[in-house]
């Protein structure tokens, strides 16, 4: 089954191997999603963290908290927000940024970083140091900015890297 949000939910919600979650425009979950399985739409607000371990995410919304990914797909999509003072920590899986993003620093041990052209994703402004070792690939920019240092240990082959502020 699918469990749609209009409203307010308040969580923890796990997504699990048969039912999906879906947040409408305007509606809001208080506290962390997990998306263990299947389809997890977000066009609202997540106001905790967000963990990708299975399945795919849809995101075209807010997120307050850091967002992890461990498994499957995040896609980044037009209006996507993640928090631009959390991490996004990469281990596994793949992370599409299919509209330009910012978030705080970036962070894992490995998955891929899927840049679009023409898209931006920009990361530091928590200026705090962090490591990298997946891929950064695509067409589109990997913009770093903030004081720390963005160390990046995987495979890289992503169009441009830019440097605002801090070191990479």
């Amino acid at each position: 089954g699918t469990l749609t949000v209009a409203g307010t939910l308040t969580s923890p919600v796990t997504v699990t191997l048969t039912g999906s979650l879906v947040i409408n425009l305007g509606g809001t979950v208080i506290g962390n999603v997990v998306a263990a399985s299947t389809t997890t739409t977000n066009n609202g607000t997540i106001t905790g963290q967000l963990f990708v371990n299975n399945g795919t995410v849809n995101n075209a919304g807010a997120v307050s908290g850091a967002t992890s990914v461990s498994g499957n797909t995040l896609n980044l999509d037009t209006l996507t927000n993640l928090s631009d003072a959390a991490a996004l920590t990469v281990n596994g899986g793949t992370v599409n940024v299919n509209a330009s993003d910012t978030v705080g620093n970036l962070a894992g041990a490995g998955g891929t970083i899927d840049i679009d052209a023409g898209q931006v994703l920009t990361a530091g402004g928590n200026d705090v140091s962090s490591s990298y070792g997946g891929a950064v690939t695509g067409d589109g920019t990997l913009n770093k900015t903030g004081t720390g240092t963005l160390t990046l240990t995987g495979a890289n082959d992503v169009a441009v890297v830019s440097i605002s502020d801090g070191t990479v």
